[in-house]
């Protein structure tokens, strides 16, 4: 009978192995960023830099709202007590 020495326990290879097969597909997926491209030689993505995003600005000024509140309740005593008087 031979005797395996196992490196991980058992079932640990199929939980890490989805989590760095998705890192290695969303690592795919990305552009690379400008310190890289530029250690890579891209002189080009160096320059222009980063782009800015289109945004949509509106004015705010402050104003007065008036509210009101009102509110309906009935309230219980968590226990129930009989006081007598003792005569």
């Amino acid at each position: 009978m031979c005797n395996k020495k196992k490196i991980l326990p058992q079932g640990v290879l199929w939980r890490v192995l989805p989590l760095v097969l998705g890192l290695l597909l969303l690592s795919a997926c990305s552009e690379k960023p400008a310190w890289l491209a530029s250690l890579l030689g891209n002189e080009e993505a160096q320059q222009q830099g980063p782009q800015a995003l289109p945004v949509t600005v509106q004015e705010v000024a402050p104003t007065t709202i008036p509210y009101t509140l009102e509110v309906m309740a009935q309230t219980e005593g968590a226990k129930e007590t009989e006081v007598r008087a003792r005569v």
